[in-house]
């Protein structure tokens, strides 16, 4: 990327590149047969090679009270059914392999954030975008020309303090968030924001960059972690960090084995 790119050229950009890997979960509508409605988000991961669907446990758990759910990975709609999950209670993460039902759906291409351990080192950028699909503002009713699925992406800065209020999450990352630094889908800011439920289980991607000014800079993301939490009154979101996913992977590959 040029060097004369403002800041937020450079978060509209990696939002356009990263919000293909988030997954909208749906759910039949109430008031309608032909409807849908948004409760939760996931993402798209690889680790050491394995495709994985990756949600908040809490998540799965509101499509299992649900019952009929879909989600919708690279524009093909998929049957939330005989998918078995690993779950970590303690930082309410839920993940599955997902090949089989990629195979089955005749997904064959899916943009995914690899989280296989590398050795390349990359400064931060100090910014985090915490990346997923609002309830309110996912009720699709193709009777009323509602059927465009719309991605929140929210620019938060990690807060390093000690918060004794996280009392869900074993292993927490503590984002703080201004309302008015938040891209929609059309990259463009979205005034009065949406409340954030329904973006439990996207994913916050911390910026960073590599190069110097001289040669041109490179950006990329990592993961910090998996939302799990919102807490509006301290404009704070909770994720269970990318740490404890990791750790996770390890122990489901351990019990398989």
């Amino acid at each position: 990327m040029a060097n004369d790119l403002s800041t937020v050229e450079i978060f509209d950009a990696l939002v356009e590149r990263w919000r293909k890997i988030v997954v909208p979960f749906f759910t039949n509508g109430k008031k309608s047969r032909t409807g849908a409605n948004g409760f939760g988000s996931g993402f798209m991961a690889t680790y050491r090679g394995v495709h994985f669907l990756v949600t908040a446990k809490h998540v799965l758990d509101d499509a299992m009270r649900h019952g009929t759910c879909v989600i919708n990975i690279n524009d093909h709609v998929l049957l939330l059914e005989n998918m078995y999950f690993f779950t970590d209670p303690d930082n309410d993460l839920a993940f599955t392999p997902i090949k089989e039902a990629l195979l089955k759906n005749k997904v064959e291409r899916v943009s995914a954030i690899d989280l296989t351990p590398g050795s390349e080192v990359r400064e931060s950028l100090g910014y985090h975008l915490l990346m997923g699909y609002p309830a309110s503002k996912n009720r699709l009713d193709s009777r009323w020309g509602k059927v465009d699925r719309m991605l929140l992406s929210i620019t938060a800065e990690k807060n390093e303090a000690e918060h004794l209020w996280v009392k869900k999450i074993s292993d927490p990352v503590v984002f703080n968030y201004d309302p008015k630094k938040q891209i929609d889908s059309a990259f463009q800011p979205t005034g009065q924001p949406p409340q954030p439920y329904g973006m439990s289980g996207g994913p916050a991607l911390e910026v960073r960059f590599s190069g110097t000014y001289e040669e041109g800079f490179n950006f990329y993301v990592t993961l910090s972690g998996v939302l799990v939490e919102w807490h509006e009154n301290k404009r704070a979101i909770v994720a269970a960090s990318s740490d404890s996913l990791l750790r996770a992977f390890e122990a489901a590959a351990n019990t398989a084995a």
